[in-house]
Formats: C-alpha cells, sequence, structure tokens
C-alpha cells in the first residue's frame, strides 16, 4: 500500500480509508487513479455514486418523508 499512496501522490491513511470503505471517492482522487493506472475517472466515479445510491436505498426505512401532494382544481 506503501507504493500505491507514493504513486498516487497521497499519504497511506488516505489510501487506507478509501480501500477500507471509509471514506468516498472523491474526484480529485479518481483523477489521481486515472493518471496512475488508466482508469478513466469518469468510470470510477459513476461506480461510486452506484455505491452510494446502493447504501442510500439500503437505509430508505429511516427517513420519514410524505409525498408531495398538490392541490386539486
Amino acid at each position: 500500500m506503501t507504493e500505491a499512496a507514493r504513486l498516487l501522490d497521497i499519504g497511506r491513511p488516505a489510501l487506507s480509508q478509501l480501500l477500507n470503505e471509509r471514506g468516498s471517492l472523491s474526484p480529485e482522487m479518481a483523477l489521481r487513479f486515472e493518471k496512475a493506472f488508466g482508469v478513466k475517472m469518469d468510470v470510477l466515479l459513476g461506480m461510486q455514486a452506484r455505491y452510494d445510491a446502493w447504501r442510500m436505498r439500503a437505509q430508505s426505512g429511516r427517513i420519514k418523508v410524505k409525498p408531495f401532494m398538490t392541490a386539486g382544481p
């Protein structure tokens, strides 16, 4: 992990947080991955967005919001 952190020009703790799911992939980190490994940042950010949406749906029961109803004619 030390070599990967050095390659990405970040600290080991930042990489560890990302790899151990204690942090989300930022646009800056995605660009670093693109430059280092050739994986397009758009692909990585799309994966992060889908993962975030999946996690939020799993917690949807705790969010209590009533549907918006428009007034009749």
